[in-house]
């Protein structure tokens, strides 16, 4: 299974898919589904650029890269 590198993001914060998930107002499950996808809304973007430290640009690559899981 492949995901993108927006796990790693979350991964290097120390954050779950449950924390991100209670930031962005979405399930874990949710959170799942948008680091196994390319496609990421702007607004959920910007959430995850403030969360992240880092900037929108960067949360669209990361989302564009995959690796295996």
């Amino acid at each position: 299974m492949k995901k993108n590198k927006l796990s790693v993001l979350r991964e290097e914060n120390g954050l779950t898919k449950t924390d991100v998930a209670i930031f962005l107002n979405m399930t874990p499950s949710g959170i799942t589904g948008i680091e196994r996808s390319t496609k990421i809304s702007l607004d959920k973007a910007i959430k995850l650029s403030e969360i992240y430290g880092v900037s929108i640009y960067d949360i669209f690559n990361a989302s564009r890269e995959f690796m295996e899981a």
